[in-house]
């Protein structure tokens, strides 16, 4: 028995569809069936298949405290310590550096690189 189907439609730059049907094409399939495929994915697994980020460094955020930064070291209200942090930036890093090696020193789990932490992740997912 069939599921019953909807149309979507999905607007996107002409460019964009050119390459998304020449590498379907490439693989045996249409651009309907990646998309089916990718909303799939994301309906049973209730995530992106991969990473959404924003970068940091453009945060509003962090824009607001550069434009700070940048004020009071041209007015001489800030000063920067000798690796070219401000010194309360500087106090962060190394709080952030020390609750991380006394982690490590009582026992913490440590990983190579991200895809080995994801994979403990998934596994632990699994035992739940």
């Amino acid at each position: 028995m069939s599921a019953e189907t909807t149309v979507f439609s999905v607007r996107m730059d002409a460019s964009v569809k050119d390459s998304l049907d020449e590498f379907c094409a490439a693989v045996g399939m249409n651009a309907n069936t990646a998309i089916n495929m990718f909303a799939r994915v994301v309906a049973r697994d209730k995530r992106l298949p991969f990473d959404v980020a924003i970068e940091p460094f453009y945060d509003e955020r962090n824009i607001k405290h550069l434009g700070k930064v940048k004020t009071d070291l041209e007015s001489g209200a800030a000063k920067l310590t000798e690796n070219g942090y401000t010194p309360e930036f500087e106090a962060e890093l190394v709080a952030e550096a020390e609750r991380a090696y006394a982690a490590v020193a009582n026992g913490a789990k440590t990983y190579k690189n991200a895809a080995e932490l994801r994979k403990a992740l998934d596994a632990e997912d699994d035992d739940e």
